[in-house]
């Protein structure tokens, strides 16, 4: 679900470094780390990224679709000169679908938005034996983004959990996306090396730049 602030958010009007950057996700699995001060845009750029890319699967299924219900094999019965019955494969049709569908690209995983301290907030319910949001997390198979971290108050609990999400996307080769206050060095700081060594190499540094759009409205 988007946020109503956010339902007309139009990947086009992202800066333009963000857009250039986006293919990266897909293309190398490269995620975007993306940092600046409060009101620059970090989070409208964040669902724009999410957006385009539930778009851009949706195209990709439609893509497989459409190759399988254009190259359906017409397997049937049929009668031989004497008028014998045999069951007819059509292996023509069979394989020019498996050619097309070797060469159409593959479906990219779903995407999951979470804003990190609303996160952490229900990840510590568990604990009350309330959900299992944790779980749900961890064993989502989605690429995520991210948005806001840093903001959260550091515990153990949450150092943790940071890093078993985060070491997650990293051994699946998932990219992700990041939005925060603080650039790399400051963010280590809160969390950790360990996790922002994963997050330095798993994404490309890109600084927000710009005014507090907030507060000139």
């Amino acid at each position: 679900m988007i946020p109503r602030r956010y339902e007309d958010v139009e990947f086009d009007k992202l800066p333009q470094i963000v857009k250039d950057k986006y293919p990266l996700l897909r293309k190398d699995k490269k995620g975007l780390y993306l940092f600046g001060g409060v009101g620059t845009g970090k989070t409208y750029a964040a669902y724009g990224i999410y957006k385009q890319w539930l778009l851009d699967r949706e195209q990709e299924k439609d893509v497989i679709q459409t190759i399988n219900k254009e190259n359906e094999p017409k397997n049937e019965m049929r009668k031989n000169n004497k008028g014998e019955s045999f069951y007819f494969v059509d292996a023509e049709t069979q394989k020019r679908r498996e050619e097309l569908l070797l060469a159409a690209p593959k479906i990219r995983p779903m995407m999951r938005f979470e804003n990190v301290p609303q996160m952490l907030y229900y990840a510590k319910r568990d604990y009350k034996g309330e959900t299992d949001y944790q779980d749900s997390i961890l064993e989502s198979g989605c690429v995520f983004i991210l948005d806001d971290i840093g903001v959260e108050k550091v515990t153990e609990f949450v150092e943790e959990f940071m890093y078993m999400l985060i070491n997650n996307q990293y051994e699946k080769v998932y990219p992700i996306v990041i939005t925060s206050n603080l650039p790399l060095s400051q963010l280590a700081e809160k969390l950790g090396d360990r996790i922002v060594s994963r997050i330095k190499e798993m994404c490309e540094i890109v600084e927000i730049k710009g005014e507090d759009k907030r507060l000139g409205k």
